[in-house]
């Protein structure tokens, strides 16, 4: 209980030791990166209403069920109540201040090691227990929005930027030596979206045929071919 004391810094070492004791708990280090499948896996396996813990427990069950968890290194979250009531999201300097207001009470920072402990225990608790295998055999199958993911405008104004002429340029030139293409060829390019490679292809002697479910992307392929 020294923590309640000391310094300011201190509560960074508790982090700090926090994060020490966690890597006990799972073989990798991990992050919580969502698909529909694992949030349903979450949502029948784990407890609803154990908030707090969750930052344990959703880790180390998924880790168990066979899920693969990859981890991104961060420097640290806003502090979130410094935006309370405001029109406006806080500043890097209102965030600073609220922290440093906020750890000026020792009653703080027992809450804070309050919150450490909750998520210890629960990680402490879901490692002894027997989490199921996960498994996708019976689930419905999700249909893929083709005609929303590919819609014209939209990919357009998203990808348009980065799509430019010399990166087309640099992916036609890599096409012609991986596939030997040093002489006028046949090529069906499927899913050849508006164009980019099968008209550069074709300015260079060969005979495309591009095919593509969006009839969109067809009819800007058509125009520019002319």
């Amino acid at each position: 209980m020294k923590i309640l004391v000391a310094h300011y810094k201190k509560l960074i070492d508790s982090v700090i030791s926090y994060s020490k004791h966690f890597k006990h708990f799972l073989p990798e280090k991990t992050k919580e990166v969502f698909s529909e499948f694992l949030a349903q896996y979450i949502v029948d396996n784990c407890i609803s209403d154990n908030s707090i813990g969750s930052d344990a427990e959703w880790p180390i069950r998924l880790k168990q069920a066979g899920f693969r968890l990859e981890y991104i290194q961060v420097e640290g979250l806003d502090w979130e109540s410094a935006d309370q009531f405001q029109l406006h999201a806080a500043s890097a300097e209102e965030q600073a201040q609220a922290a440093r207001d906020y750890d000026t009470d020792p009653k703080n920072w027992s809450r804070r090691i309050e919150i450490a402990n909750e998520i210890i225990q629960t990680a402490i608790e879901v490692s002894q227990k027997i989490t199921p295998i996960a498994s996708r055999k019976n689930k419905i199958p999700v249909e893929f929005d083709c005609a929303a993911v590919f819609d014209v405008d939209d990919y357009l104004y998203f990808y348009s930027e980065s799509l430019t002429d010399e990166r087309t340029e640099k992916e036609v030139n890599a096409l012609i030596k991986l596939l030997a293409l040093d002489r006028p060829k046949k090529i069906l390019d499927l899913a050849c979206g508006y164009g980019r490679h099968t008209n550069r292809l074709a300015v260079m002697g060969h005979t495309m045929t591009g095919v593509d479910i969006t009839p969109g992307f067809l009819e800007i392929a058509r125009r520019d071919a002319m």
